[in-house]
């Protein structure tokens, strides 16, 4: 583990800074077109099954129209954890030379902020046993003895849920450098993001969901596309965030590889999910519906999942494509 700065003990005790209660002062609009290709299909092989995440509506995004786009007969089922839509497809022999598919989404997102006054009141049960998945240890999203060491030590001092939460947003800034150069980026590996100290957006919040969790605070893994602020183009690849939960509040957004790159607005992504996204699923670990007949579980569910004859495909070997296209500006809701 990386030796923890002095002034980051201070900063754990720190008060947090004021936040607007929750409002959706900005509003966005946009066609977004995920697309899959398989160029080449073995020309003896028996079946072929596709797993796709499907984004759905939350209250971040309003899913206005998802329209699936295939020859071929497909199925709609969820995980049975975190309930992620997922597009499935299985095809039998014989089958095409090579495949095409996409997913076409025309969304509405809003900007979140917590409403960090909001006072607490009884759980319902459902949330309750919600709660207890996101305080659990993942296979690469650990939460273990080294672990909790770790976020006893960012924690020290701090008096609320809140303030831990925020000692672990100001160390995982810190101590993490984003880096898609040094190997093992991008697994969401919870050791080694404390080992290297580098990563991308998946291993900053790797490190941020383990600690917070460490911390008896459920956090959650969230990845999906970033819309750029363009009118239109194509995406070069997906981003991620972590949410965590307070009594009252809820879910309060973060995202910490943002706030790396962008100092000036990091008290801005504690607490706030901008509109420049949309989100495909949730989780670590899903467990695909129906089961893959290689079994064992996806770690971050985000690309598509391909077996050909009962076994897995390499991510490489399957071509997607991310275009989006704005659509006019939405005024927020008086």
């Amino acid at each position: 583990m990386k030796k923890l700065p002095v002034f980051l003990f201070l900063a754990a005790a720190a008060a947090l800074a004021p936040a607007p209660s929750s409002c959706t002062d900005s509003i966005r609009a946009f066609e977004v077109r995920y697309e899959v290709r398989l160029p080449e299909i073995p020309p003896r092989a028996k079946e072929l099954k596709i797993w796709i995440p499907l984004a759905v509506s939350d209250e971040a995004q309003k899913i206005r129209r998802r329209v699936i786009e295939t020859a071929y007969p497909y199925q709609v089922t969820q995980d049975p954890e975190y309930g992620n839509d997922i597009l499935f497809l299985f095809l039998q022999k014989p089958l095409p030379a090579s495949l095409e598919l996409s997913v076409e989404y025309e969304a509405e997102t809003q900007e979140i902020r917590a409403p960090w006054e909001k006072a607490a009141s009884p759980l319902p049960e459902r949330v309750a046993r919600e709660l207890g998945l996101y305080l659990d240890s993942n296979r690469l999203m650990v939460v273990n003895d080294q672990v909790r060491e770790l976020a006893g030590a960012v924690t020290a001092g701090a008096r609320t849920p809140a303030e831990r939460a925020h000692a672990i947003y100001r160390y995982v800034i810190e101590t993490m450098r984003y880096d898609k150069e040094t190997p093992g980026w991008g697994e969401g590996d919870t050791l080694r993001a404390c080992d290297v100290g580098a990563g991308n957006c998946t291993d900053f919040h790797s490190l941020f969901i383990s600690l917070a969790r460490a911390s008896g605070i459920p956090a959650r893994f969230q990845i999906g596309i970033p819309v750029p602020a363009e009118p239109a183009g194509e995406i070069p690849g997906y981003h991620c965030w972590a949410e965590f939960y307070l009594e009252g509040p809820g879910w309060i957004p973060v995202d910490a590889s943002e706030a790396w790159k962008h100092q000036e607005r990091k008290e801005y992504y504690f607490g706030t999910h901008d509109p420049n996204r949309l989100a495909v699923s949730r989780g670590r670990d899903i467990r695909l519906n129906p089961k893959p007949s290689a079994g064992g579980l996806v770690n971050i569910f985000f690309f598509p999942y391909v077996e050909v004859d009962g076994k897995s495909v390499e991510k490489e070997k399957v071509e997607t494509r991310f275009k989006f296209r704005d659509l006019a500006k939405k005024e927020p809701a008086a």
